[in-house]
């Protein structure tokens, strides 16, 4: 007798002791990580504003890019999205002095070659004398300014003998605008201060450039 009551208690501990356990593993949860992402910023919200400018400086346009007004190679290294914007002085013609600000999404690892890319065809074939400037909190860029050695230069439209003659080619007056650029980049966002005209100052441009800069996230 004492023998059949111990093995149905015995039962009943392990049967407990199973159903216990169970409870306690269906009550756990696993918390699963999910990767943070940070979102694009709308890309107007970084539009330098009138405050940030010269004081003769007003505001011409300011508008999201098209992606008509992109060429191939800024398509092929991955352009997303853009915004530009545009300031002058108000003067016309060569004695106007423009602000142009011009955003653009890359995707971060192409950034660089578009840096590259942008510098050697900005300089080039501009008849300016370079020299570098400063590029905010030393982020990825490049800065640099072109002064105008002269007033005109005569060049030939047409370098090829065989199209014009070994001699006689057609020629035009080029007239070389002083220009500063400032390229910086942060995350997948590039921009592109320029500042081009008889009253382009670099120093100005630089502190611009410390203003767009610090509007991005």
């Amino acid at each position: 007798m004492d023998f059949i009551r111990i093995v149905p208690l015995f039962l009943l501990a392990v049967v407990l002791v199973s159903a216990g356990c169970t409870q306690n593993n269906s009550t756990q949860t696993t918390a699963t990580q999910l990767p943070v992402t940070t979102p694009q910023p709308t890309l107007s919200t970084l539009a330098l504003g009138a405050g940030d400018i010269p004081q003769n400086f007003s505001l011409i346009e300011s508008r999201e890019k098209n992606v008509n007004e992109v060429g191939d190679l800024a398509h092929q290294l991955g352009w997303q999205d853009g915004y530009v914007v545009q300031f002058s002085d108000g003067r016309q013609g060569r004695q106007e002095t423009s602000i142009t600000q011009s955003i653009a999404v890359y995707p971060a690892r192409n950034i660089p070659s578009v840096i590259f890319g942008i510098r050697a065809n900005d300089t080039m074939g501009t008849y300016l004398n370079y020299t570098n400037i400063s590029v905010p909190d030393n982020a990825p860029g490049t800065g640099f300014y072109g002064k105008a050695s002269t007033n005109a230069v005569v060049v030939p439209t047409n370098s090829n003998p065989l199209v014009s003659g070994p001699t006689n080619h057609d020629v035009q007056v080029v007239y070389p605008i002083d220009t500063a650029e400032i390229l910086f980049a942060k995350g997948e966002i590039l921009e592109i201060l320029r500042m081009s005209g008889p009253g382009t100052d670099p120093a100005v441009l630089e502190k611009i450039a410390s203003a767009a800069y610090a509007k991005l996230p």
